[in-house]
């Protein structure tokens, strides 16, 4: 249904500012100078009957640049796009609509610019009507109508041109929750009808939900088009990356007077033991394997730990805790809770904790390691010298955390 190939957009843009006729004429005799932007470089995929692409990436990666190649609004400075039936682009708000004209007009104006004409617009202009809800307004002045209810009227307007293929942008989002379980259903019903579905959208549960493939777009470049599952979970982590500051691992060399142990324990940043076993170094993985301190509830985490032997020790025990921010402790287990027994170590090398599920909603938390013998006697105790975030993806659910459940009714 849709083919692109090679495709690429470069915009222009002056260099200079020029905004009155005095500036004109000042340079007249100096050209003005412009500066490239690539929005789209290199672009190449295929999209069958009946499939959702998504579409995703930050602001200004060439989501709706691309769209409005493929919907012939915009011209591609190389390459090309070939498309198979009725396109129909649902994009920026309002596009397309006039505020002079009331919203019944506005309709009949909107659907002979997809290609109906007004016999056929007389024929669907009830059930425009009623999926858009604003029987009350559909006589008023668009000028009237708040952005949401403009939404309606254009989408549902599109919806009834019968496109073989829809283009959405992400106006979508501007819509109620009532309007858009009314689009989701849409989706499903295209879905079904087997027709195409280009769907740009920074709401990632609704991506992973209805799409079959998407692409992930950065600064006009094709990162990657997978499964959709894999290249959102690209996606955010790139995100968390590139935005989200590290939050650093915090240590301190000079030991404490140890005084009453369990005040030690409530304290952050503090280490103490004998060092025959030294942890020198901790690192997190996330589920790519890459070192990070921002994960995602619900995704994996790898805890490394890097010791030194100073003097040689019999079963010794490795263990970890996890403590909120607010202080309360969330976690802990070991190496002998878990029956992994350790009989001896090499003199240098590392051990791993693997999370497979982070079942906290978000939060920051505050991390424990330490290696101790099975009486206790600590070699090393890093009490609260590391922190990691957790996000989470949806707001729907409340709390601390994830629990793994579900609802059954009696019959």
């Amino acid at each position: 249904m849709i083919e692109v190939k090679n495709l690429s957009k470069v915009f222009r843009l002056p260099s200079d500012k020029r905004d009155t006729i005095f500036e004109s004429i000042k340079n007249i005799r100096n050209p003005i100078k412009y500066t490239d932007l690539w929005a789209l470089r290199n672009i190449n995929f295929k999209v069958k009957k009946g499939e959702f692409l998504g579409i995703i990436g930050e602001n200004g990666s060439g989501k709706t640049t691309l769209l409005k190649i493929i919907a012939k609004v915009l011209n591609p400075t190389k390459g090309y796009v070939k498309t198979s039936g009725r396109v129909v682009p649902f994009l920026e708000l309002g596009l397309g609509f006039h505020d002079d004209l009331t919203g019944r007009e506005n309709v009949y104006l909107y659907s002979q610019i997809m290609g109906l004409n007004r016999k056929e617009v007389d024929q669907k202009i009830d059930g425009i009507i009623k999926f858009s809800g604003l029987k009350r307004f559909i006589d008023s002045n668009l000028k009237t109508y708040s952005s949401g209810m403009k939404v309606r009227l254009a989408f549902s307007t599109a919806i009834q041109t019968d496109p073989d293929i829809l283009l959405v942008d992400e106006v979508l989002a501007v819509g109620d929750m009532e309007f858009q379980q009314k689009c989701f259903d849409v989706f499903e019903k295209f879905k079904n009808d087997k027709k195409t579905v280009l769907y740009v959208s920074h709401d990632i549960n609704s991506v992973k939900k209805f799409c079959d493939r998407a692409i992930l777009l950065n600064k006009g470049r094709q990162i990657i088009i997978d499964e959709p599952g894999y290249v959102v979970d690209k996606y955010i982590y790139s995100v968390i990356r590139g935005k989200d500051k590290k939050i650093e691992f915090r240590t301190k060399d000079n030991e404490p007077d140890f005084g009453r142990i369990e005040d030690l324990k409530k304290a952050v940043n503090i280490r103490w033991g004998t060092r025959e076993i030294e942890i020198t170094k901790v690192e997190l993985f996330d589920k790519f394997n890459k070192k990070n301190n921002v994960f995602v509830s619900g995704d994996p985490m790898k805890i490394r730990m890097y010791y030194k032997k100073n003097k040689d020790v019999e079963n010794p025990i490795f263990g970890v805790g996890i403590f909120h921010e607010d202080g309360s402790h969330c976690f802990g287990t070991n190496t002998d809770v878990e029956k992994y027994k350790i009989k001896k170590i090499k003199n240098i090398g590392y051990i791993d904790f693997n999370i497979k599920k982070l079942s906290m909603w978000g939060g920051n938390f505050y991390l424990n390691v330490m290696v101790h013998d099975d009486k206790h006697y600590h070699y090393d105790w890093h009490n609260k010298m590391y922190m990691f975030k957790v996000i989470k993806l949806n707001n729907y659910d409340q709390g601390l955390f994830n629990l793994d459940c579900k609802w059954k009714i009696s019959k």
